[in-house]
């Protein structure tokens, strides 16, 4: 399914919730093991600044 804008389709919107559902999933998937220096690394956060980490939706 091609809907990269809202002309394409009148199921845009939910293709779109969707993408950033499994985005949001896939992040914790990818960054959950990691300590808060990697996270902050992987994220390209400076020094000193907070890091989020969502650990459950």
């Amino acid at each position: 399914m091609n809907l990269d804008s809202p002309e394409q389709g009148f199921k845009f919107d939910y293709a779109m919730q969707a993408a950033i559902k499994r985005t949001k999933i896939e992040f914790e998937k990818t960054t959950s093991d990691f300590s808060d220096e990697m996270c902050r690394l992987f994220l390209d956060k400076e020094k000193g600044k907070p890091v989020y980490k969502q650990k459950e939706f």
